[in-house]
């Protein structure tokens, strides 16, 4: 025995007076009621006319709220929805996962499909191509043997000064620095308030100036991360290898001030010497004394520097 089931068996429902069901009929009292009262309020002040435009309004979402229904949804759940995409849907952003070098790598072999496509199946590329894929394969080797990591990095500076002229010098100040270290560093104009909040430590980022940096340079940038040297009234005491900004260190606020200074012979000894005494003869009133067996420094040096020297010679 076959027995056919309604195919439209999901959208029975049981009737609970005049073939309405039991939400429909609510829905429908309480629609004549609302209405019937806002026209029995109104009709005094505005007419029949008026109070029924006035109630039309108001019944018609109670009304439908009992009888329509979309994919299963109320009217309330489906107003709710548009009114969701319309007003609280937030703009989706596309950011690129590949890394700079997939796309590179990618443009390397359109080009090759558009020379083939045109019947030159010549292996050559052109030069910028050629250049892109050295650069490419010097970042995969570096990953790779290196253990490095390619991250998309926004750096943000802020400049401030107490009038426009004095801002624009210390910005071309800003710029030649970068441009004298390979680095190009732009001006976010007419997004002053996007770069500054993307700048504070709140955790937004709305500018979209992004690059791509390997593990070791990212490093330089993390704060502490490279411990800089730059006492108050200190000597010059090379380069910071790590930031490549100079070191300026001040001995007497140590516990114990005394220094070596080592290296293999002509690899400036001495002359590290003599500069960091120079340093001290003009910058402090500190005595400077000499003590030279080799006889490194010569006379007009010490007379200039107003120093007492002392030469021990050893015995044979």
């Amino acid at each position: 025995m076959v027995i056919e089931i309604n195919k439209d068996i999901d959208r029975y429902q049981e009737s609970v007076a005049m073939g309405l069901t039991a939400k429909q009929l609510i829905f429908s009292i309480a629609s004549v009621v609302i209405g019937g009262g806002l026209v029995y309020l109104l009709y005094p002040f505005i007419g029949l006319t008026g109070a029924a435009y006035v109630a039309i309004p108001v019944v018609a979402p109670i009304a439908l709220g009992g009888f329509y229904s979309y994919n299963g949804m109320s009217f309330y759940e489906v107003m709710g929805k548009k009114f969701h995409y319309m007003f609280g849907n937030r703009a989706l952003t596309y950011v690129s996962t590949e890394g700079e070098p997939a796309i590179k790598a990618s443009d390397i072999i359109k080009q090759q499909r558009v020379r083939n496509k045109n019947n030159d199946f010549s292996s050559e590329i052109s030069y910028a191509k050629r250049t892109e894929k050295k650069e490419i394969e010097a970042i995969m080797d570096d990953v790779r043997e290196n253990d490095q990591c390619l991250f998309y990095v926004g750096v943000t500076i802020i400049l401030m000064a107490d009038s426009k002229k004095e801002l624009e010098s210390i910005t071309e100040t800003v710029e030649t620095i970068g441009k004298r270290n390979s680095c190009t560093i732009d001006v976010h104009y007419l997004k002053q308030r996007e770069a500054l909040n993307t700048a504070l430590p709140i955790g937004v980022r709305q500018v979209e100036t992004m690059r791509t940096m390997l593990t070791q340079s990212l490093a330089v940038l993390m704060p502490f991360n490279v411990q800089e040297l730059n006492d108050e009234g200190g000597v010059y005491y090379g380069i910071n290898q790590v930031s490549k900004n100079i070191n300026i260190g001040n001995r007497k606020k140590l516990i114990n001030g005394n220094g070596f200074v080592f290296g293999v012979p002509g690899s400036g000894k001495s002359f590290f010497c003599k500069a960091a005494m120079g340093q001290v003869f003009l910058s402090t009133d500190d005595e400077i004394i000499i003590i030279d067996p080799m006889n490194g420094a010569t006379r007009w040096q010490l007379k200039r520097l107003s120093t007492y020297a002392s030469r021990l010679y050893k015995n044979n």
